[in-house]
């Protein structure tokens, strides 16, 4: 199980828009998941919608097997001594910074990526360096997602 995003980036997310993150860096589709936990298609489609269904705490452990990642699991930890805050929406300026911070990690993933590959080899180093800077996208890019989800949530 990954666990690529930071706590930060989770604390005060909506529960949905952690469901989101996880099924988005799952990489399955709604219908392969639901299919995976037995779901059947009305269950899946209250479960992936905005509605105020959630799976069953008994079956958190298994849902994040199934998206393999620890999302869900750790939004909870990270959330249970405090409520979720209110996640603002994006608007037009915000989008624009929010994606000019996106792009600016994306540009240092691709600075120590021509760094490693001067040589030729790529080192246990470099390939730390990368991670770190991926490390950076990912977070950035869920904090972007929960921003925009509270458009959805808000619609």
């Amino acid at each position: 199980i990954m666990q690529s995003i930071s706590d930060k980036v989770l604390k005060g997310m909506s529960a949905f828009s952690a469901l989101r993150l996880a099924v988005s860096l799952s990489g399955r589709a709604d219908d392969e998941i639901a299919a995976a936990m037995n779901w059947s298609p009305r269950v899946a489609n209250r479960i992936f919608s905005n509605d105020s269904y959630w799976p069953s705490f008994p079956t958190l452990p298994r849902l994040c097997a199934v998206l393999g990642n620890d999302i869900l699991a750790r939004w909870v930890t990270v959330n249970a001594a405090v409520l979720p805050e209110h996640v603002d929406a994006v608007d037009a300026p915000t989008l624009v910074t929010l994606m000019g911070e996106l792009f600016g990690e994306m540009g240092d993933v691709a600075g120590e990526g021509r760094r490693a590959l001067e040589d030729g080899a790529i080192t246990d180093l470099d390939a730390r360096r990368i991670l770190r800077e991926l490390r950076g996208v990912l977070d950035k890019g869920a904090e972007f997602m929960g921003r925009l989800q509270a458009n959805l949530e808000q619609a």
